[in-house]
């Protein structure tokens, strides 16, 4: 699934893509909340979208990823928890906003 916003791509990343982002992240909490992204993934393939990562891509210069962005799943309540980052030398562009 890809989502176009004005200057971006957002965009679902696979089963394996997910693999080699948890492979390389070094900081152990991220580490956890991309791991538990991906087993919700797993455990949810009907629901995919709502645990996945979505990678942000910039229109205007392919294969540049601002950022990324989750949803954490369901809670019990049915409220969905946004859970994002951005690399530093693109935060205070409205990139969230725009996501």
């Amino acid at each position: 699934m890809r989502v176009e916003t004005e200057r971006m791509y957002l965009y679902l990343l696979s089963d394996e893509e997910m693999r080699l982002v948890i492979e390389k992240e070094s900081d152990p909490e991220m580490k956890q909340a991309y791991t538990e992204m991906f087993e919700g993934s797993l455990s949810n393939p009907d629901k995919r979208i709502w645990y996945a990562i979505w990678n942000m891509e910039l229109k205007d210069d392919p294969e540049t990823i601002v950022g990324d962005f989750g949803f954490k799943g369901f809670g019990d309540d049915g409220v969905i928890e946004i859970g994002y980052g951005l690399k530093e030398e693109y935060r205070h562009h409205g990139y969230m906003t725009e996501t």
